[in-house]
């Protein structure tokens, strides 16, 4: 059972939910914790349920003035209160996927992992780039 401190906190974040710069300026860090705190009460769970549903219903109907950074957080927060996704219609929103395509056949010796470092002027492969690595131990008292 959470206590009425947390509770009042995690119920001034569902009152706030829909209000994108308060939601991310004030809760960002702790977003994953208050959907856990959500999801184990169940008050704070029906009245988390019932926002987001009407969340997506406004979204699905056309009211996409609602910032897209609120309608992540709706569904990350349905995923954490039930388990499952949920199948918005019409919403895409990944800001932090990046797709990038490889061509892997120009790739040497694909078996073994090293690393490939080009000359600063002539942006040629060094073959062997450690070969003029020189390692001194020093004593610190030396430049005191």
């Amino acid at each position: 059972m959470t206590g009425s401190l947390e509770k009042e906190i995690t119920l001034t974040f569902l009152r706030n939910f829909r209000d994108s710069p308060v939601l991310l300026k004030e809760y960002g860090p702790y977003l994953s914790y208050h959907y856990k705190v959500v999801a184990n009460d169940g008050e704070l769970s029906l009245n988390a349920v019932r926002i987001c549903e009407e969340l997506f219903n406004d979204w699905q109907n056309g009211d996409h003035t609602i910032a897209k950074e609120v309608v992540q957080c709706a569904l990350d927060m349905w995923f954490v209160m039930k388990g499952e996704e949920y199948d918005l219609k019409g919403f895409e929103y990944i800001p932090n996927l990046i797709i990038q395509e490889i061509d892997v056949a120009k790739g040497k010796n694909t078996g073994e992992i090293h690393r490939i470092e080009f000359h600063p002027s002539t942006n040629e492969p060094i073959d062997e780039p450690l070969n003029n690595l020189i390692l001194e131990e020093v004593e610190v008292h030396d430049f005191i």
